[in-house]
């Protein structure tokens, strides 16, 4: 029995590189994939290729062979054809399907998820399910309650809870998305396991701790029959203020690409900062793995070719050593480059990105409340405390005055705290500034200047409070004073 339709009407090939089509449903699993992906080549060699046709009818036909190949093979589809339109189908009623959208092409579609079965749960309101959410705020599920009186839910295949109908009203359920969110994206607690190898492995990598594809299992009973219904919702892990919430709405299948970078209040602009003979990356997503092209409108530079991966990507400018960074293939002078990444025919992004002079200072990373990591160096004269604090103290005499030597022991606890001064800080800085203040996790580098990062090149710190004056943030330029702590070592009894 077919439960939900697609259809799909070949009309042609617009201009651009590698056409592709990709089928967004709950069937998939995957870890880090939204969807199947299909590519259309002139030498077909994977399943999921389909062979680019001289006309439409035989192009429509080649579009359902590889669905009956990739798809009907696998999993719970079937296929049809007429002289129009080739037609997907899904075999499951408590599937359906969510999305299509395609890169190179030309197409008609549709999509019919009436043939719901008889017993199903009904949505009062949710967040949109093909918008990127933030893990770390409320996104709520709003369920009705009909004549159950309980769901059982579970969120990727773990993490078992039981709802019941609100004690407010009792006409629904609510379901907050970010209890489940937060320890399926946060798994290893904001640590960046990425260590580039740019002469071996390019300027592109793909950090999938930053997402999270996350399916939930509604079970419920009605009339003494069980019924399940599936949801899906994708996050980054990321946190946004109610008062910058509409700023960062960002729609998977609409807007394809969005930098995670803080933009200007005025212009709208991505502005970073790139500390010349450090590590350093920028971070942004893709909904689909394509070739772009990056240009230095400030130089008149530019490099094609440049393959990224679906979902996060992070272009690593330098990874801390002279040699190999992004200067190699795309030349970056010091001051203001206007960094335009085209991502295809219709959608560029644009970075401003400010290339400062190697100086030996301290530096350090952090992660931002958008999501990625963001980097800051500081004056490089600082001042610096070894602290001890005293633990608990023990006595060690039961002995009497003529063999006391010792009376008592006291556990320490010893700690380094610096005190350091930013360079003078533009605005767009500034908010940078904020974020590291902010940061679950900062980082400071312990390799010397133009020396490649390791993995044991970052150390944990901990920033102290600091405030920050509000008159000073309406001037020009600002230099802020912040105080880090770590722990040296603890001697304890």
């Amino acid at each position: 029995m077919k439960y939900a339709e697609i259809k799909i009407k070949f009309l042609g090939f617009v201009n651009g590189s590698n056409p592709q089509l990709v089928i967004v449903d709950s069937i998939n699993q995957e870890e880090n994939g939204l969807r199947d992906q299909f590519l259309f080549k002139e030498n077909p060699t994977e399943q999921y290729h389909i062979q680019i046709k001289a006309n439409t009818s035989d192009q429509n036909q080649a579009i359902k062979d590889a669905f009956d190949i990739y798809l009907v093979g696998n999993g719970p589809y079937e296929t049809d054809i007429d002289s129009e339109y080739v037609y997907l189908y899904l075999t499951v009623p408590t599937e359906q399907f969510y999305w299509i959208t395609y890169d190179g092409l030309n197409i008609e579609k549709g999509i019919d998820n009436s043939y719901s079965p008889e017993f199903s749960l009904s949505l009062i309101s949710e967040p949109n399910p093909r918008e990127l959410l933030n893990a770390y705020n409320d996104n709520v599920v709003y369920i009705e309650r009909g004549g159950t009186e309980n769901i059982n839910v579970k969120f990727n295949g773990q993490l078992p809870i039981t709802i019941y109908p609100s004690p407010v009203n009792g006409e629904g359920y609510y379901l907050n998305l970010k209890e489940a969110a937060i320890p399926l994206i946060n798994e290893n607690n904001f640590l960046d396991e990425i260590v580039p190898n740019i002469e071996e492995d390019g300027y592109i990598y793909q950090d999938n701790s930053m997402f999270l594809n996350m399916s939930i299992e509604l079970i419920a009973t009605l009339e003494g029959r069980q019924f399940t219904e599936m949801l899906r919702y994708y996050f980054t892990k990321s946190v946004e203020q109610i008062a910058n919430f509409k700023d960062s709405v960002f729609h998977i299948d609409n807007d394809k690409y969005y930098l995670l970078l803080p933009k200007g209040k005025i212009d709208d602009i991505h502005r970073v900062t790139y500390y010349y003979g450090y590590p350093f990356d920028i971070t942004f997503f893709s909904n689909l793995e394509k070739t772009i092209t990056l240009k230095n409108i400030t130089t008149g530079h530019e490099i094609g070719g440049i393959n990224i991966l679906q979902h996060i990507n992070r272009l690593f400018f330098s990874q801390g050593s002279e040699d190999f960074t992004i200067n190699d293939i795309l030349p970056i002078q010091t001051g203001i480059n206007r960094i335009e990444m085209v991502m295809d025919e219709e959608k560029s992004l644009m970075l401003y990105v400010n290339k400062k002079e190697p100086v030996c200072a301290p530096y350090f990373k952090f992660y931002r409340n958008r999501g990625g990591w963001g980097y800051i160096r500081f004056e490089k004269e600082f001042t610096i405390k070894n602290k001890v604090k005293d633990g608990k103290e023990i006595k060690v005499d039961y002995e009497g005055i003529q063999n006391t030597l010792t009376r008592s022991l006291t556990a320490k606890e010893s700690s380094i705290e610096m005190e350091f001064m930013t360079e003078f800080l533009e605005d767009w800085e500034m908010q940078n500034f904020k974020d590291f203040l902010k940061s679950p996790r900062v980082e400071m580098f312990v390799g010397n200047l133009f020396q490649k990062q390791e993995k044991d090149s970052w150390i944990g710190v901990k920033v102290g409070s600091s405030s920050l004056d509000n008159k000073s943030l309406k001037t020009k330029r600002n230099r802020e004073r912040v105080k880090i702590e770590f722990q040296e070592y603890s001697l304890s009894l």
